[in-house]
């Protein structure tokens, strides 16, 4: 059988993915739906932003990551399926781990043969939280998230280009310095872009704003450019719970000087 991994939540813009016409797809070609929640799965927890997974039952396997929105050390996963008989098809055949000449790392690292009680800290985050507690934990930082976009959506097309509006916990976005404007966007460009996001986040860092850092494929986000390859993207992402606004203050001034100055 033929298994179909979807987004609910992508690393970079935290997308997600249509379940239920893509759930009609697989069922014409008895494909299996695989979830992948390993950003986006905790919104079956909020209150507010549930609907964005409503169809998440109509996958056949679902993975989440709650140390990734909730808190919790790493690492902290799950795996769920929806008919509990298929558990028996994706669980590790654990005679393979110990054979003589296997080449698995789970007989010599603690990864599989002596794995920690991971599943203990989800039920006691739930348990002294509770449902509502881990729910405005979740909205809360969408919210935040929501707030910084607000913040910095004036400066769109001037100091930075915005890449997404954030459906869940990330903003995407590039600085562009003034030099940059009007030139070609040839192979030259985008090194030279992409080293700015590299300088731009090391500037943030000494000031203690902490962002992540990915590179996406070039026509992604400038299909008319005259070469391929990969560019620079920055991402703000899993925003605290209440930003304060001497930091934001921060955050776009710091754009603006970078700005201005390159």
């Amino acid at each position: 059988m033929l298994l179909l991994s979807i987004a609910l939540g992508d690393p970079y813009s935290m997308a997600i993915d249509n379940i239920k016409e893509i759930r009609e797809i697989c069922d014409e070609y008895n494909i299996w739906l695989h979830g992948d929640g390993a950003n986006g799965g905790v919104l079956i927890f909020s209150s507010k932003y549930r609907s964005l997974v409503r169809d998440i039952h109509l996958c056949d396997s679902v993975s989440l990551d709650p140390h990734k929105a909730m808190g919790l050390n790493y690492p902290t996963s799950v795996f769920l399926c929806r008919r509990y008989k298929d558990f028996n098809s994706v669980i590790s055949n654990w005679t393979i781990i110990n054979k003589k000449g296997s080449f698995d790392l789970g007989s010599t690292t603690p990864f599989l043969n002596s794995r920690e009680f991971n599943s203990v800290r989800l039920w006691l985050l739930l348990n002294a939280f509770g449902l509502k507690g881990v729910a405005k934990m979740i909205d809360n930082k969408i919210d935040a998230t929501k707030k910084i976009y607000l913040r910095l959506k004036p400066l769109k097309n001037k100091e930075i280009m915005l890449w997404n509006k954030p459906m869940t916990f990330s903003i995407l976005f590039q600085i562009v310095p003034h030099s940059f404007r009007g030139k070609s966007k040839d192979k030259t460009f985008f090194y030279k872009l992409s080293k700015a996001q590299k300088m731009f986040k090391k500037q943030l860092e000494n000031i203690g704003i902490e962002i992540h850092e990915f590179e996406l494929p070039i026509l992604m986000r400038y299909p008319k450019a005259k070469c391929n390859g990969f560019t620079t993207v920055l991402s703000i992402q899993n925003a605290h719970e209440k930003i304060p606004d001497d930091i934001l203050v921060k955050l776009i001034k710091a754009i603006r000087n970078y700005y201005e100055k390159n």
